[in-house]
């Protein structure tokens, strides 16, 4: 199941049905424990998404601390709960929810640490019958009074990147045909599109490309909006699928390139607050009929991989976000 039409979504969303080669940067690690005197030890600080099944038929919310441990239930539905997104003040967090059923929808969702329940992010109150309606990929602004995120109506045959208000009034278009949205910090809103990554103002000036390296796709901001995260595809070096998906960073304006983690099927790059550390999913299908995912962290100077799942069987991922 794909949650868009696009070639580079398509190629790491729903994350759960492609193929994974064993991983050249040290897959498997694990996580040394911290220092028994860190008094944040025991802080649930990564919301993750994770469906511990075969078959991508319920991935709910989790939390969990910055080493991997006490593991938490957020939320649970018989839907698909997936790509967390935490507001830059902590309080609120967007994900993308894949409703159950035939024709799954994908619709945004916010769960507010100052609100009781779940909010449906209401795009379009009378949606087409009989087609899809996609919103995904939502990425808070800096002062949460707006989302940036992926539409896709299937009546018309548009896609791309939409801007609106934080109650879903005031929708506009904003890059037709681009993907995965990232609002900085500094204002600029990042997408992949045509295999390179660009920026642009929430306005819609300031069109600028920041790589050069044809296959770029699915940029995140780190927090303080001097580098971006991004996946790389690359012909695969495994036996069950066609690409690969590097892990590369790159500051603002396009220097400094560092490809951290390669030879993998990885996804869903994002960035500790500090900068220090990038996360992201893995799926393992050297075993097509029993898909399995992990979420690992690397340093953003290099390094080797570090598993923080290890002890997860057949599942899977949806992506992670590590808050403030």
């Amino acid at each position: 199941m794909q949650l868009c039409t696009a070639r580079p979504l398509a190629a790491m969303t729903f994350f759960v049905l492609a193929t994974l080669a064993a991983a050249a940067c040290g897959d498997g690690a694990t996580t040394p424990p911290d220092s028994t005197s860190d008094p944040n030890r025991d802080r649930l600080e990564i919301t993750l998404s994770y469906g511990a099944s075969g078959s991508p038929t319920s991935i709910d919310l989790f939390e969990i601390t910055k080493d991997g441990r006490l593991t938490t239930p957020l939320v649970s539905s018989d839907a698909n709960d997936l790509l967390p997104q935490g507001s830059n003040d902590g309080k609120k967090l967007l994900f993308t929810r894949f409703s159950a059923g035939a024709v799954p929808v994908a619709s945004l969702w916010v769960r507010s640490s100052e609100l009781p329940g779940l909010r449906q992010i209401i795009v379009d109150p009378n949606p087409p019958a009989n087609t899809f309606n996609h919103q995904m990929y939502g990425s808070w602004s800096p002062d949460g009074a707006s989302i940036a995120f992926y539409r896709s109506i299937g009546s018309t045959g548009e896609n791309g990147i939409a801007v609106m208000a934080a109650d879903g009034s005031g929708v506009r278009w904003l890059v037709l045909g681009a993907d995965a949205p990232s609002w900085s910090v500094n204002g600029r809103i990042a997408f992949g599109k045509d295999g390179f990554i660009w920026t642009i103002n929430p306005d819609g000036s300031g069109l600028l490309r920041v790589t050069s390296a044809n296959g770029d796709f699915f940029p995140k901001w780190s927090r303080d909006g001097s580098k971006l995260v991004f996946l790389h595809a690359t012909p695969s070096i495994g036996t069950n699928h066609d690409k690969d998906f590097d892990v590369v960073t790159i500051r603002a304006d396009g220097t400094d390139r560092r490809t951290l983690a390669i030879g993998a099927i990885n996804e869903n790059p994002s960035w500790s607050p500090d900068g220090a550390y990038v996360l992201f999913d893995r799926r393992d299908v050297s075993n097509p009929t029993q898909e399995k995912c992990a979420l690992y962290k690397i340093a953003a100077g290099g390094g080797a991989p570090v598993n923080l799942t290890p002890d997860r069987g057949v599942g899977s991922c949806g992506g992670a976000s590590w808050r403030p």
